[in-house]
């Protein structure tokens, strides 16, 4: 008997790359243009390729914080103090001071 590995669920995966003047967009205003070009290539890809099953546009997400704007990570039950309990922010002091004061009410 042995092993043998078998590719399943081939793909291409195309990633839109924002051009030089999105950066005087907003965060929101540049991922609502990188998702509408990526359509576009669903759409052209749908348009000109044959013996295509599916073309989508998918992304990743993150949790991040409105205050500071870094990754939303919270004390865990292992970390968890009287003064920290599980789930308040650890980004920043702002998000933190509001989460302890709506756990408070």
């Amino acid at each position: 008997m042995s092993k043998v590995i078998r590719r399943l669920n081939i793909r291409v995966e195309v990633q839109v790359v924002p051009a030089p003047f999105y950066r005087m967009d907003d965060v929101e205003q540049r991922e609502t243009r990188l998702i509408n070009e990526a359509w576009q290539v669903v759409r052209e890809i749908n348009r000109h390729v044959d013996d295509v099953e599916s073309a989508h546009v998918t992304w990743d997400t993150v949790d991040m914080c409105t205050d500071c704007g870094l990754t939303w990570e919270t004390i865990t039950a292992k970390d968890a103090t009287e003064s920290e309990p599980v789930g308040t922010p650890v980004c920043c002091n702002k998000a933190m001071s509001e989460f302890l004061m709506e756990v408070a009410k």
